[in-house]
């Protein structure tokens, strides 16, 4: 059975690694004999192969003999007990660690890739290196507090809201040091920041929009004033005759004509070609502050990525 077009599924029960012991203890089972147990229906117990937790002198463990599901409480420790802040010898690097489905051909120890679902909240620690993460537009942190979870799928679900927040600038970090700069969430797909960039924000995008469309229209007004000074011109010009004398040969212009072609000037300068100059700076100026990360009204989020 294939499993929503994300990969294989797997069967409901797995006793391919069960031990003979297992096994017989299963069919010797006098519930099992009499059908009063359906191989754990119910959250009962069922027999199955379950990791031994690799435990440190500094740990203790929860769970882990009734269930592939453990609660370590430690130091941190992403995979080997050599690892991370606990294993270089750091004080202060406490951490809880939950795992659902420890992966058993690791020896014992956890593994961030490798594990079904985790969640590791540490002291100090180097969260992004532990998941293998990429930089992004905020970067790795290292040898700061940390907060990782990591599963097949992850969902988050509140009836009245959800809010992720970065406080930054003023905040104090977990070692008591004065935070200078605001961070911004990067909202990163197959784990690739080549191609990340900001948000857009909506309202300042819709303003944006708006202005554009605004000058638009001036344009075409400013077109339909050249297009009706032209046509006086153009209608001047077409109604325009007078008689030439036998001397002198070349005709001297006409007064009215020569009226008509200065108040055409005039009505050109005033109303196209002035405005028109007013324009283009004002257009420079919009995209000054709408469209460079400078601007007072830039479009995009100064803190906030996307890919």
């Amino acid at each position: 059975m294939s499993g929503m077009g994300i990969g294989d599924s797997r069967p409901a029960q797995d006793l391919g690694e069960e031990t003979e012991q297992q096994k017989t203890a299963r069919e010797a089972s006098s519930q099992q004999a009499e059908g009063l147990t359906g191989m754990g229906l119910n959250c009962d117990y069922i027999p199955e192969k379950i990791p031994v937790w690799d435990l440190a002198k500094a740990e203790e463990i929860i769970g882990g003999e009734k269930s592939n599901a453990f609660i370590i409480l430690g130091r941190d420790r992403p995979s080997s007990k050599a690892s991370g802040m606990g294993g270089a010898g750091y004080t202060g690097a406490g951490s809880i660690h939950l795992i659902a489905g420890l992966n058993s051909e690791l020896k014992g120890n956890p593994s961030f890739s490798a594990d079904a679902a985790t969640i590791h909240l540490s002291q100090l620690t180097d969260i992004d290196k532990s998941f293998d993460l990429c930089e992004g537009v905020v970067g790795s942190k290292s040898m700061r507090s940390g907060i990782g979870l990591k599963a097949d799928g992850i969902r988050i679900v509140a009836r009245e809201g959800v809010k992720i927040v970065t406080t930054g600038r003023g905040d104090r970090n977990s070692h008591g040091g004065k935070v200078e700069t605001t961070t911004g969430i990067d909202l990163i797909a197959g784990n690739d920041d080549t191609t990340l960039e900001p948000i857009p924000k909506g309202l300042k995008t819709v303003e944006a929009l708006n202005s554009i469309i605004e000058k638009l229209n001036k344009v075409s007004g400013l077109l339909n004033n050249f297009v009706s000074a032209q046509q006086m011109l153009n209608s001047a010009v077409m109604a325009h005759s007078h008689i030439c004398a036998p001397i002198p040969l070349v005709a001297l212009p006409s007064p009215s004509l020569a009226l008509t072609g200065v108040g055409c000037k005039i009505r050109s300068l005033v109303q196209t070609q002035m405005p028109s100059y007013l324009f283009g700076i004002g257009n420079t100026i919009e995209k000054v502050q709408r469209l460079e990360p400078y601007g007072a009204d830039y479009i995009c989020s100064r803190f906030n990525n996307v890919n």
